[in-house]
């Protein structure tokens, strides 16, 4: 019986001795694996370009395009805000409705694109301004300063019911319909 609980004892010994090894052997030699990513430095306004895609008419979506026309990939967050701006350069009074989802933080390599949407709640005609610039603004958390972006635009944004904002995706589809975010 003594034998029994010395050999318990000294098993328990070689076992832990064992553990301890291990624990800093794995401690002591780095571990071999993936490469650890760069990340991509935030955009700077000047290596982006904006551009409309599409329109559907009044009150109908409208399709935008974002891209990186620098020499290194950038990061951008995907959360934009729009202003409007008719012909004479003042703002359109606009309702946006809520997002409701959350926007990732994506990474554009050179000459890529990402894109959004814009649609306008069904309204009549007399509801309804030319818009003949947007402007984009992304948060500024996720750049050093505030990235903001003008283009020449050519759609017809309805101004008395809420108007929805996608979030910034990878790549330009080739048919799109109304945001839901």
């Amino acid at each position: 019986m003594r034998l029994a609980v010395k050999f318990g004892f000294g098993m328990g010994s070689l076992v832990l001795a064992l553990l301890g090894g291990l624990v800093a052997a794995s401690a002591a030699e780095p571990q071999a694996g993936p490469p650890a990513l760069a990340a991509a430095p935030p955009c700077e306004s000047s290596a982006l370009a904006l551009r409309q895609v599409r329109s559907d008419g009044p009150g109908g979506d409208a399709l935008f395009a974002l891209q990186n026309r620098g020499d290194t990939a950038c990061r951008i967050g995907g959360g934009v805000g729009i202003r409007l701006f008719d012909a004479a350069g003042a703002p359109l009074a606009l309702h946006f409705a809520p997002r409701t989802k959350m926007a990732l933080l994506l990474t554009l390599e050179p000459g890529a694109e990402a894109s959004f949407t814009i649609g306008f709640a069904a309204q009549s005609a007399p509801g309804c301004v030319t818009a003949a610039r947007i402007e984009l603004d992304f948060t500024p958390q996720l750049a050093p300063k505030n990235v903001a972006l003008s283009a020449p635009a050519t759609l017809t944004a309805c101004t008395a019911g809420p108007v929805r904002v996608s979030n910034l995706q990878l790549g330009v589809p080739t048919s799109f319909r109304s945001p839901v975010d």
